[in-house]
């Protein structure tokens, strides 16, 4: 199992890797969540991507269940802090935040990689109901294929010369109100703060 975890992070590493910092992504819509199976060869895992104020905060919470090891964890940026927050054990970790530290996902500006020849836009196709632009990607650890909507990520798969990875979107909720996403930057009450590596 330990090879596993080992070999999907450094997967995972590779895809955020070419993401560009939220500051620099824009959505269209105020705010919204998606909801990702990943797929990594015998694993399978869940994420969600919270973002507001179109995309200028984003919260990111991994769901693992991996030979009956569970993990539910969540990651959001306030102005001062970075919070890690254990849904399971109801813990949270709170870090300063270093200027420029900002949470990256699997989304990015990809409008930036085709101006820059890192991308190349192939066709569009739909995916969950709503037309994306189709794009290509390929460095030397990588080989990608994503589809788009509104600078959102709705599919990914990628080849690696460790294996193929797939993301796709099974939930999608956009929204012009911040209300159903409000909660998920915030600490759940009742939960204790404890030390990193605690």
């Amino acid at each position: 199992m330990r090879t596993i975890v080992k070999v999907s992070a450094t997967i995972l590493l590779l895809i955020f890797s070419i993401s560009i910092n939220a500051q620099n992504r824009k959505h269209t819509t105020k705010a919204g969540s998606i909801l990702y199976q990943i797929t990594i060869g015998e694993l399978v895992a869940k994420q969600n991507t919270y973002f507001k104020d179109y995309g200028k905060e984003l919260c990111i919470e991994a769901i693992v269940d991996v030979a009956g090891q569970k993990g539910h964890i969540r990651n959001f940026n306030t102005k001062e802090y970075r919070y890690t927050v254990d849904m399971i054990n109801q813990t949270y970790v709170k870090n300063e935040r270093i200027e420029g530290d900002d949470l990256q996902d699997i989304n990015s500006n990809f409008e930036y990689y085709e101006e820059n020849g890192m991308a190349t836009k192939i066709g569009t196709e739909e995916v969950m109901g709503k037309t994306c632009d189709v794009y290509i990607f390929k460095n030397e650890a990588i080989d990608c294929q994503y589809w788009i909507y509104d600078n959102l990520v709705l599919k990914m798969n990628a080849v690696t010369s460790q294996g193929q990875i797939n993301y796709e979107a099974i939930e999608v909720e956009l929204s012009n109100s911040e209300s159903r996403v409000k909660s998920v930057f915030e600490i759940p009450e009742g939960f204790k703060e404890v030390k990193a590596n605690e």
